[in-house]
């Protein structure tokens, strides 16, 4: 990765701008083959404001030496492919109590297309709660072989500081094409530093209307863990 920026000055509204260029190859140890190669020029902003946004270009090559599936009714069959693509996203200032970030994205996709959207907004109640959420929305098409999937994919999480010294947070997320639901509870102690109690409850559960057994289980997972850890000199 390569990257140029500059400082506009004092009297601009910019704080900086940068323009950059990202290469990836991942190669195959057996025969040397591409299993991925990723070509990313792109251009950054950043206003002293706190408002911000990047925008980049995607050249893509993907070598798939065995089939497989994006979701139940779509697959990527086995072949090489060259495919390009854009992405776009924007920032609103870190430092208000509400922001967020939006992200856009599309373009060539293995032997289809695809369009993504996302927004992740932070709100900051208060000096104790702190709520955070995203929602993405994502459409692959394959007009060549008559096949396409939506998916949306939402969470929230929760942090609540009790004090400094105890804080709770919760996650709960949903995929719509798999039809999962994930909750994730951490209560954390920290007396002092170099010692940290957790206590932390997981459960995974499927919440769609397809599954391969016909009497699917309450939930896939459900764990509760606890945690101590203690820092001590010799």
């Amino acid at each position: 990765e390569m990257r140029y920026g500059w400082l506009p000055g004092s009297e601009s509204k910019i704080f900086s701008t940068a323009a950059g260029i990202r290469v990836e190859r991942m190669a195959r140890t057996t025969g040397g083959d591409i299993e991925t190669f990723m070509l990313a020029p792109g251009f950054e902003i950043f206003g002293k404001s706190g408002l911000g946004g990047m925008f980049s270009l995607m050249y893509k090559e993907e070598g798939v030496d065995e089939a497989f599936d994006l979701s139940e009714d779509v697959s990527i069959p086995i072949g090489h492919y060259k495919f390009y693509g854009a992405e776009a996203v924007i920032f609103t200032p870190m430092s208000r109590p509400y922001n967020a970030m939006f992200m856009i994205n599309g373009g060539e996709y293995y032997d289809g297309r695809n369009f993504s959207i996302m927004i992740m907004p932070t709100m900051s109640i208060s000096q104790s709660l702190q709520l955070k959420g995203s929602y993405q929305f994502n459409y692959v098409n394959f007009p060549g072989r008559n096949m396409f999937f939506r998916s949306h994919v939402a969470n929230m999480s929760m942090l609540y500081m009790f004090s400094i010294k105890l804080s709770a947070s919760l996650l709960v997320q949903y995929n719509s094409l798999t039809g999962d639901f994930i909750g994730n509870f951490r209560l954390r102690y920290n007396p002092k530093e170099g010692n940290d109690f957790y206590l932390v409850i997981d459960e995974s559960e499927y919440m769609g209307n397809l599954h391969p057994d016909p009497d699917p289980p309450v939930f896939y997972n459900r764990a509760v863990m606890v945690k101590y850890t203690h820092t001590f000199r010799l």
